[in-house]
């Protein structure tokens, strides 16, 4: 049985990736060493699929895929390395989005007029031209990733034909192409669109490995004949069911290896799967990672906990899997235990101990109309990440890092009052991650030496592993120490900021003998506890983050459910305190059509939300719904080293004025702070703050009239 494997990380094995891009952007390297290095990266990339017998090239970017694809089909233009990465950072950056439901983002183009061409040769660019397998992001996927003016199927033989020029630009090429779109809920124009791109691209099926992941795919996938089709029988095992429906001629490319998880393969599922996917289909078959590689880290190589070394595989290990995953089935096959320990209907029975916001909210700490803060991180330079990886090696004592981390909390607080803000933040300095924080102080979850993953262009991060029963180690505060100080330094509301169970496990790797409800609820627990000793020092306003509240849901709505259950079940839970505690919640990179209802039954007092890339686009949904509660739309784009305009600031507060009532507007950026730079953020925070000060003057000469 032969393997085929994809989407192994770019990262490098030492983070070379990030490395590369950042000394670019700083100028510390030349463009010709840039370029030369990326290869480098590359080739080292390439050498890993020796563990297989199929692989495609060409999956290197310099940023992102999907941007790629709209530079290679003429939607932008760039002239060289450095004009490459205007559509990716800086004032002209394009939206930041989820791929699917992963923490992996893509910057989302715009499509206007129905044009495309081939125009970048970045197959060549990365030196792939000679490659029997060449790697490209599906043109049905691109369509349904951009955002769009005309409707989908408009675009459908216009972008047929760009590709039909890639493909006749490569004649001896088969081309593996992605398309996980399809294993979303396609309305009918949508559907209509992949017919319409694959009837156009008719003469080239034959040289078409056509992949989709993330879920099972639509049906209309199997009326065509492609050279081969890879499906991920992982999250979407009822297309078994399906498989009597592919062309003869075509090979299976069988996703049977977990690559959204490190726990190494369980023989007695894969086991049972791969005989029902040998039954139900007679044809070439090849073995394959069921979704892309680049969700895992790069290999288990610098790694020393025994209990992640005897029962994981990152991206290396998956594919030396691979190879004797079938002869393991042969005699291991069996009936997987399911581990889940709770149903749906015993998570959601718990009553709430709050009242009902109208009444609590009378409770809580009074503030003016247009209240200010920002999200909760600061800038973190390299004096903080030097002395935390002294203090990590221990050549720095537990007392010098504990001066240090107060000191720049002083400094912190005294910034932000000089600033003007009403609600303010201790600057989480003490936290390399908002996730990997949080397991590092609780009991059952694991961490990796080396296991980090992009989660957008030069951006990492290591998620943890969950791995058994959580609660707080040994029930000591985690983040208590730092706000009160932080409470000590000011007469002004700090808020004590925790990470949400939804996100920590969406951003973790959970054992599949594990239920991912009962950790979120016992993550929900531990957090309560948490924040029930803020109370007990005197913090009166408490935001629980929950970025990755949808990424975490499945992609068909049908599942959705169970999800969102479990999901709003915990950060109820975890809220679940005094009436005088505000909670906050902060979201970005959502889409929250379809899921107010959801956002509205976590019953937070106070949400923000990440707005701008997006063109305030989420407005829709919070007057459509008609919210009742307190929202932060995010004013500032912080992923843009640019300082927001004054006029620009007040013209976006006018569109959220129109959509929301004043009395529930709260005024910040759209993120945390961590990865600008200190002089770069005084400037917007003081726009910020001296925008609220005149909608609050506005605010009283109209009342006074």
């Amino acid at each position: 049985m032969q393997t085929y494997a994809y989407g192994f990380p770019r990262i490098g094995k030492h983070r070379e990736y990030k490395t590369t891009l950042e000394s670019f952007w700083n100028d510390t390297i030349t463009a010709e060493e840039f370029y030369s290095q990326l290869l480098d990266i590359d080739a080292d990339r390439c050498k890993q699929y020796a563990r297989v017998d199929h692989f495609p090239r060409g999956e290197m970017t310099l940023f992102d895929p999907i941007l790629d694809m709209a530079y290679m089909l003429g939607v932008y233009s760039f002239q060289d390395c450095r004009s490459y990465y205007e559509h990716c950072r800086g004032k002209n950056a394009l939206p930041l989005k989820k791929y699917f439901n992963t923490n992996y983002h893509y910057l989302q183009p715009t499509l206007k007029k129905a044009e495309f061409a081939f125009s970048w040769d970045k197959i060549r660019f990365f030196k792939a031209e000679d490659s029997p397998l060449i790697s490209l992001p599906g043109p049905y996927t691109f369509l349904s990733l951009c955002e769009t003016e005309a409707s989908i199927e408009t675009y459908a033989e216009a972008v047929a034909d760009a590709y039909a020029e890639i493909f006749t630009a490569y004649p001896h090429a088969t081309f593996h192409i992605e398309e996980p779109g399809l294993c979303t809920d396609m309305s009918p124009k949508e559907e209509v669109a992949f017919s319409r791109i694959y009837t156009r691209l008719t003469p080239f099926l034959s040289r078409l490995h056509l992949i989709t992941y993330y879920e099972r795919p639509n049906k209309i996938v199997y009326t065509f004949p492609f050279k081969a089709l890879g499906i991920d029988f992982i999250r979407g095992h009822e297309a078994v069911a399906h498989l009597s429906k592919i062309p003869e001629e075509t090979t299976l490319i069988a996703g049977v290896s977990d690559s959204l998880h490190v726990w190494k393969s369980d023989t007695h599922r894969e086991g049972s799967l791969m005989q029902r996917i040998r039954a139900s289909y007679t044809g070439t078959i090849l073995l394959s990672n069921a979704a892309p590689l680049f969700h895992l880290p790069y290999s288990l190589s610098g790694e020393d906990n025994p209990v992640i070394l005897q029962e994981c595989a990152f991206a290396c290990e998956k594919m030396d899997e691979l190879s004797t995953l079938w002869n393991k089935a042969e005699t291991s096959a069996g009936q997987h235990k399911n581990t889940s320990l709770n149903t749906v209907e015993e998570l959601h029975s718990s009553p709430r101990n709050r009242s009902p916001y109208t009444e609590r909210k009378k409770k809580q700490v009074q503030l003016p109309l247009f209240p200010t803060t920002t999200i909760g991180s600061f800038p973190q330079d390299r004096e903080v990440r030097r002395m935390r990886a002294q203090y990590r090696k221990g050549t720095l004592s537990p007392a010098e890092y504990k001066n240090f981390i107060a000191q720049k909390i002083e400094n912190t607080i005294q910034f932000q009052e000089e600033i003007g803000l009403d609600v303010l933040v201790h600057g989480e300095f003490e936290r390399s991650d908002m996730v990997e924080f949080f397991a590092e102080n609780m009991e059952g979850i694991l961490q990796t030496k080396q296991g980090w993953i992009i989660s957008y262009g030069s951006r990492g991060y290591r998620p943890p592993l969950i791995a058994g029963k959580i609660q707080r180690k040994n029930n000591a505060p985690m983040t208590v120490a730092e706000v009160s100080y932080a409470q000590g330094c000011t007469e002004k509301p700090v808020k004590g900021m925790l990470t949400g169970p939804a996100t920590i496990l969406a951003w973790s790797f959970v054992s599949p003998h594990i239920s991912s409800a009962t950790a979120a609820m016992e993550i929900g627990q531990a957090l309560k506890d948490e924040i029930e000793d803020y109370k007990k020092a005197g913090i009166q306003i408490v935001q629980v983050d929950e970025p990755a509240f949808k990424e975490g849901a499945p992609l068909r709505k049908e599942k959705e459910e169970a999800y969102y259950l479990w999901a709003t079940e915990a950060f109820r839970r975890a809220t679940d305190v005094s009436d005088t505690i505000q909670i906050h919640t902060h979201m970005c990179y959502s889409d929250f059509v379809g899921i107010m209802p959801w956002i509205d039954a976590l019953d937070a007092d106070v949400i923000s939300v990440e707005a701008t890339r997006a063109g305030f686009q989420i407005l829709d949904a919070f007057r459509a719904y008609g919210y009742t509660r307190e929202v932060g739309i995010g004013l500032w784009d912080i992923h843009s080293k640019e300082a927001p305009e004054a006029e620009a600031l007040e013209k976006n507060l006018t569109a959220i004025e129109e959509n929301i009532p004043v009395e529930q507007i709260w005024i910040n950026p759209d993120c945390g702070l961590k990865t600008r730079k200190q002089e770069e953020i005084k400037l917007p925070l003081q726009r910020l703050t001296a925008l609220a000060d005149r909608c609050r003057k506005d605010a009283q000469n109209s009342h006074q009239r």
